[in-house]
């Protein structure tokens, strides 16, 4: 049954890794060419009472994704295969955060409030474009944890156990 348990918990964190990914997916090929058309004009797209904002999806489901991974390694930690994956996942989502925290979120507070209405500027138009080809990258990183979350759930809870804990048939007694 705690088997069954950790395994729902591993299947729960690869859905939350794929919406990531999706929604990654999605302002990259959706939102971010709106936004970043013609700055400043185009960051219009990203102010006033009818702004594109994102940010309480990102917030639900990073967080619902963080504890919900957490959840699963301590669900699989006597599962040594699991936990690897789970544990380098969990390491490369953690670098992604402290990038999106470092570089992404300043950047695109900085484009929310640049007002619309200023003259073309090629060092603004630079900065778009750069925070657009290293989203590439992140999702690069966004996509690894999903797939390791993912490899982690198609992997059995006891494949890497030491031979001693693995449970073997019994012989007939008779």
């Amino acid at each position: 049954m705690k088997a069954q348990f950790g395994t729902g918990i591993v299947f729960m964190a690869a859905l939350l890794a794929a919406m990531a990914l999706g929604g990654s997916f999605y302002e990259a090929l959706v939102v971010y060419p709106a936004w970043s058309a013609s700055p400043p004009a185009s960051l219009a797209v990203l102010q006033g009472p009818h702004a594109v904002d994102s940010t309480l999806f990102w917030i639900l489901v990073h967080v619902t994704f963080e504890i919900t991974l957490v959840a699963a390694l301590a669900l699989n930690w006597r599962a040594p295969r699991r936990r690897t994956l789970l544990l380098i996942g969990l390491g490369v989502h953690l670098m992604m955060r402290a990038w999106t925290f470092a570089y992404f979120v300043p950047e695109i507070l900085a484009f929310t409030n640049t007002p619309p209405g200023g003259p073309f500027s090629p060092e603004l138009a630079a900065r778009v474009s750069l925070w657009g080809t290293l989203g590439w990258l992140r999702r690069a990183l966004i996509a690894a944890t999903s797939v390791l979350v993912l490899v982690a759930l198609t992997t059995p809870a006891n494949q890497g156990e030491p031979e001693v804990c693995r449970e073997r048939p019994r012989p007939d007694e008779s």
